[in-house]
């Protein structure tokens, strides 16, 4: 399942219990977040901040109009770099086995991909990921794939 699908998935009930509420502005509020919803659901990089991406997923999901223009909370880990990121991924994938940890999505696909990208990569190497020079091509690889792709955020 994807990002996308999980997002829709995730706001549609409270999206539809908003839109028959006896509260007018409540409807509104449901209204605007569907219709930011559809426009975030047609992006090419849904996880962008480009071409309004990331507004839209903010004013979808948002619960509350009143805090609609702080955005999304803050992370309580602060502002990281997308090498972090990625060193975050590995260890999740190479030092707790088969459960699956943050950043990884417990209902997603996302740990079982990666992990079967952490075997391939072993094999092209021919040596483990936690060798250190090793694990340094992997993380860069990682950075390099997520900044290609113009993944900013995790929702």
């Amino acid at each position: 399942m994807d990002v996308v699908t999980l997002v829709t998935e995730g706001v549609k009930e409270q999206l539809h219990e908003w839109s028959l509420s006896d509260d007018a502005n409540l409807r509104g509020h449901a209204k605007d977040c569907n219709a930011t919803l559809v426009l975030w659901r047609k992006q090419a990089r849904p996880l962008a901040y480009m071409d309004n991406a990331y507004s839209n997923l903010v004013r979808a999901i948002n619960n509350d109009p009143a805090t609609l223009g702080q955005g999304l909370p803050a992370s309580y880990h602060g502002q990281k770099s997308l090498s972090w990121f990625a060193e975050q991924c590995l260890d999740a994938v190479v030092s707790h086995g088969t459960r699956t940890l943050p950043p990884f999505w417990k209902t997603g696909h996302s740990f079982a991909v990666f992990k079967m990208g952490i075997k391939e990569a072993e094999r092209i190497l021919g040596a483990r990921v936690d060798d250190s020079a090793n694990r340094t091509a992997l993380i860069n690889f990682i950075t390099k794939a997520a900044s290609l792709a113009k993944i900013c955020n995790v929702p």
